[in-house]
């Protein structure tokens, strides 16, 4: 469910706000997180998404409630364990996950020129698993 980057900025949004937010606040944060220039354009690509995607499947999840009356945005409930297993990247960061994939690689290299062989393998074990965790987020992503 908050394997989609806007999902995620909008729980993390009202779990910072006292559980509740304007949705016109919630379209900034989104721009924000997406790098995203403030024109109606792209604000009224946002909000379409919001209310087409994102918010009926929180709320289906029962995660949060829209008032479309108010235009307000409430935190129902905070799915468990959120704060471990969320990571909200922005356009220019680069994902946990891809960091050590290039770290174990790099690591693997400098391991190969010096023919530490021992330190191959496990950085080839370290890259696999952070290819695996990348390819499993790409998968979840896809299929929202």
């Amino acid at each position: 469910m908050l394997m989609s980057p806007r999902r995620k900025c909008i729980v993390e949004h009202l779990a910072k706000n006292g559980g509740e937010a304007e949705i016109e606040d919630i379209i900034s944060s989104i721009l924000d997180l997406e790098n995203k220039e403030r024109n109606h354009k792209s604000r009224k690509s946002v909000y379409v998404s919001l209310m087409q995607t994102h918010l009926p499947k929180l709320e289906k999840e029962g995660i949060v409630r829209y008032d479309k009356r108010l235009g307000k945005l409430y935190l129902v409930n905070v799915p468990e364990g959120f704060e471990l297993y969320t990571e909200t990247v922005g356009k220019y960061d680069i994902p946990w996950s891809i960091y050590y994939f290039s770290l174990s690689i790099l690591i693997a290299a400098i391991s190969l020129y010096f023919s530490n062989i021992s330190s191959v393998i496990v950085s080839a074990v370290f890259a696999a698993s952070a290819a695996i965790n990348i390819l499993s987020q790409k998968i979840k992503i896809r299929n929202g």
